[in-house]
């Protein structure tokens, strides 16, 4: 994704509009299918929302059709979500600018300085969040400006100016949620359900490609998948607002999208078990079999009593291999995310509450937080300073519609992009609403003719959306409204409208100028901290100090894979790249392997001694004496019966795992410098746990491949 997570949010999802990635190469002379339905429905919103000012004779119906511009959406339930997020963050924002201006009413400077860093801790929150949220943090920073700035030379008008804005967007949101509910013909909820299908589908067959042929996933397949789920955890926001029992289906969805997680790792793990087998035994056969049935069974949790009972007998048997084991406890814990698969996509239909809650947390980089904030300060200052520098008349005009996208576009994975769609997008603006302001508007009287003027021009804006130059169409279209500013009765002052369209072309130049030269940002350095975001969970975990779930482990480790795909398909795959993809992956799942290790381990029947030895091993994350305690813990299952046996396999295999994964990851551990240190546990283990020595990543002797760092700085 290379728009960003907050100005992505200001535009129609391209994808749900059959987004064009070539860019202005149509397939075969056509439209993509919608696009013409999303043009008139963007036109019929901005018709009814004008129509509703003239008839209320609100002071400002140019701000209600840009917002009527900005909300569109092609799927109902983005526009909804939209809307109402939109909705607070301008309430927020408004409130702050009535508290900003009544504090530095009579000192400019102070004002400037007081908004600038406010819209830059609204970028930082902005940061942290996602999905439209994120665009309402952002929101409520540059609502400030509109407010408050636009009249700092009137500050007795400010409150005038916040009551016309509040109810000029409400009048937008009612407009667009009515055009959508009527006309709209694509759903959230339904491209939602589209596309867990598609993916079900796909990693059910990468199970069977590994049940039948041992065909690992690659690592860039892997983080494909990751980079394809993760984006369906916005999705169920968007969907949300379309449904009576939203809260439930969204667990339901949340639940399987953990679940293909799940089986996304369990599939690699697999195969790598597999090809350790010495010889593939009858029964070890006989398991893959049933797993393999249960992939095209409606029921598929219903054939896990004929594993269990296969695992049962050759525990009492007492010939099971550690290797057997692990397999046989692989395909155990499919099943389980098969009930948890089919129990999530289950209340996904009927709309219960699911058996399993799940949050679906994702990382956060606190540096990108403090860099984002500190990025938009710097060019909201800069911009600032330029147009007070210039010293020409109504440069407030500039700032409002400068810093809204510098802060937009400085919060996103690559500004600069930002900075080149504004300067095409605001001359493109400027040229559309000239040829309308000059030839076209003072030739007709009568508002069925301002809708038919009106047409073309927004057609242009969404068609522009719909070939994937999203950025540039929402900003052509803003502009255009800006410039022309449709009123009742209509205003023709070419003077101010040539104030006006020079301003914005400055603004176009000093947004790219701003979010250029403010902290530009650099990639591998990106890369490099979520290389320690990996390196230092991993080093927590051992530690015992991560302190968070199973499930929102493995949620957190698949984000950051989604943002390493993300970044490292940024260029072309090198070798040196796709050494880097599975670096990180054997950091990933390391952490994720631990982490199950420790929850298999407190769930086990072990005494007291048992559990101090094997969660000692654990922490020396060393080959032999994890295999040595997978072997006692073998050895006990044996003697066990019932479900004791099967939770001492499942620890026994959680332990064997993590050897796996160390055998394969060993060049690139003694890379990132593994060493010893003194081992610290929780709090309630000290008393009984010795301080055993660990091996941890150190984050501060982390690098990158010198391969994919040269030349990645922006």
């Amino acid at each position: 994704m290379t728009w960003p997570r907050a100005f992505a949010s200001l535009m129609p999802s391209s994808a749900a509009i059959g987004k064009l990635p070539d860019g202005f190469h149509l397939p075969e002379g056509t439209w993509a299918e919608g696009t013409w339905a999303f043009v008139f429905r963007t036109w019929l919103a901005a018709c009814l929302t004008l129509l509703s000012c003239f008839y209320l004779q609100l002071e400002y119906p140019a701000t209600a059709v840009v917002s009527t511009i900005i909300i569109a959406q092609p799927v109902a339930g983005m526009a909804l979500s939209k809307a109402m997020y939109r909705f607070v963050g301008t309430i927020v924002g408004a409130i702050v600018a009535l508290l900003l201006t009544a504090a530095f009413a009579q000192d400019r400077t102070m004002l400037l300085a007081a908004f600038t860093l406010w819209i830059g801790i609204c970028a930082g929150v902005g940061t942290i969040l996602r999905d439209f949220r994120s665009y309402s943090a952002v929101l409520s920073g540059y609502t400030v400006a509109i407010i408050s700035i636009a009249h700092i030379d009137e500050p007795l008008h400010v409150f005038d100016a916040a009551v016309a804005r509040v109810s000029a967007i409400s009048i937008a949101i009612l407009s667009t949620a009515i055009v959508n509910e009527i006309f709209s013909r694509h759903h959230a909820w339904s491209n939602l359900l589209r596309a867990i299908k598609v993916n079900v589908a796909t990693i059910k067959l990468q199970l069977s490609a590994v049940l039948d042929e041992q065909i690992a996933p690659t690592v860039e397949q892997r983080m494909a998948l990751a980079a394809a789920l993760m984006p369906l955890r916005s999705q169920l926001t968007y969907a949300g607002p379309e449904l009576s029992d939203g809260p439930q289906r969204m667990a339901g969805a949340r639940s399987v999208i953990l679940a293909l997680f799940d089986m996304i790792s369990i599939s690699f793990a697999l195969t790598l078990g597999l090809r350790e087998l010495p010889e593939r035994r009858p029964f070890i056969t006989q398991g893959i079999s049933i797993a393999r049935k249960a992939l095209n069974r409606p029921y598929p949790e219903q054939l896990r009593l004929e594993l269990t009972n296969l695992m049962r007998k050759q525990l009492e048997a007492g010939d099971l291999t550690l290797q057997e084991a692990f397999v046989l406890d692989r395909l155990d814990r499919l099943f389980e995310q098969y009930a948890f698969l089919r129990d999530g996509l289950r209340a996904m239909r009927l709309g219960h509450t699911p058996i399993r809650t799940a949050a679906l947390p994702v990382h956060q980089d606190p540096m990108t937080v403090f860099l984002n904030a500190l990025r938009v300060v710097l060019a909201v200052g800069l911009s600032c300073f330029l147009c007070v520098l210039s010293g020409w008349p109504g440069t407030s005009f500039a700032i409002v519609n400068t810093v809204s996208f510098i802060a937009l576009g400085a919060v996103s994975d690559n500004p600069i992009l930002t900075g080149r769609a504004a300067l095409i997008g605001f001359p493109l603006g400027v040229l559309t609403a000239g040829l309308c302001f000059f030839f076209l508007l003072p030739a007709i009287s009568g508002f069925p003719l301002l809708m038919v003027l009106i047409f073309p021009f927004v057609a242009l804006s969404c068609l522009l959306i719909a070939l994937g130059q999203s950025q540039i169409g929402m900003l052509s279209g803003v502009v255009f409204f800006l410039l022309t500013a449709p009123a009742n009765p209509q205003i023709y002052d070419p003077q101010v409208f040539i104030d006006h369209a020079v301003l914005l072309v400055f603004g176009g130049v000093t947004i790219y100028a701003s979010l250029w030269l403010a902290l530009p940002v650099s990639l591998s350095r990106r890369l490099l901290r979520l290389a320690f975001a990996f390196a230092d969970d991993l080093h927590h975990t051992l530690r015992g100090e991560s302190g968070v779930s199973e499930e929102d482990k493995v949620s957190v480790q698949y984000d950051r894979w989604s943002q390493v795909h993300r970044y490292a398909t940024a260029r072309p795959m090198t070798l040196g790249r796709r050494n880097l993809l599975e670096q990180f992956s054997i950091l990933g799942d390391l952490s994720i392997l631990v982490r199950r290790a420790q929850v298999a381990l407190a769930r086990a029947p072990l005494t007291s001694e048992q559990r101090t030895q094997a969660r000692a091993a654990l922490t020396s994350l060393q080959i032999d004496p994890l295999i040595q305690a997978a072997q006692h813990l073998l050895s006990d299952a044996k003697g066990q019966r019932g479900l004791n046996s099967l939770m001492l396999l499942r620890a026994a295999a959680s332990l064997y795992c993590i050897t796996l994964l160390l055998k394969k990851g060993q060049p690139f551990l003694r890379h990132f410098k593994l060493h010893e240190t003194r081992g610290h546990v929780s709090a309630p283990e000290r008393t009984s746990l010795p301080p055993p020595p660990i091996a941890a990543i150190s984050p501060t002797s982390a690098k990158l491949h010198p391969s994919y760092t040269n030349g990645h700085n922006q």
